[in-house]
């Protein structure tokens, strides 16, 4: 890994030299496809190790607060998004799913996230959200303060797949511990 990294970090300094020694192009032209280029090699190697969504439907004038579900990849996960629902009123809406992070029964190392979740926006006061992957659901209640986050971390443990001839059947046990609010 290092000695990739030593030579991408070369191409790039030698790209950058050379555009800085042409004397017939212009330079701001070449400064876009330097940016192109370090966008792409940002992508394509992984870096930043969170991949989080952001579902943000207060109104701009209005107070607001944030639920963030997440869980680490590294502690195990399903290979499939899990869908976090509101709970109002004994009835259950759907607010987002958590990002595919890369796992298509194969890994992609450089789509890859250590922690993958989703933020959620709402107005300060106290939530009941559920955690749904197929016909299972987790509750949980959640106190949104203003300004603040408020990280859930999905666990998922004793993960099993089992392969039919057409089909990957995953049992698992899911759990949910909210953590203490962090400002924005």
């Amino acid at each position: 890994m290092t000695s990739s990294l030593f030579r991408v970090k070369s191409l790039v300094c030698h790209r950058i030299e050379s555009i800085l020694s042409r004397r017939n192009r212009k330079l701001p032209c070449d400064t876009l496809y330097l940016f192109v280029f370090f966008a792409l090699l940002s992508s394509l190697t992984g870096c930043g190790s969170t991949l989080i969504a952001v579902k943000d439907t207060v109104p701009r004038e209005l107070p607001r607060g944030y639920v963030e579900f997440y869980y680490l990849v590294s502690e195990g996960h399903t290979g499939s998004p899990l869908e976090v629902k509101v709970v109002e009123s004994g009835k259950m809406y759907h607010e987002g799913y958590t990002p595919d992070h890369g796992h298509f029964g194969f890994e992609l190392s450089f789509l890859n996230k250590e922690k993958v979740g989703i933020r959620i926006a709402k107005r300060p006061g106290t939530y009941n959200f559920a955690v749904c992957q197929g016909t299972g659901e987790v509750h949980v209640q959640v106190r949104v303060h203003e300004a603040m986050v408020t990280p859930v971390r999905i666990n998922m443990r004793n993960i099993e797949r089992s392969h039919g001839p057409l089909s990957v059947r995953v049992t698992f046990t899911l759990d949910l511990d909210v953590e203490e609010p962090v400002p924005l």
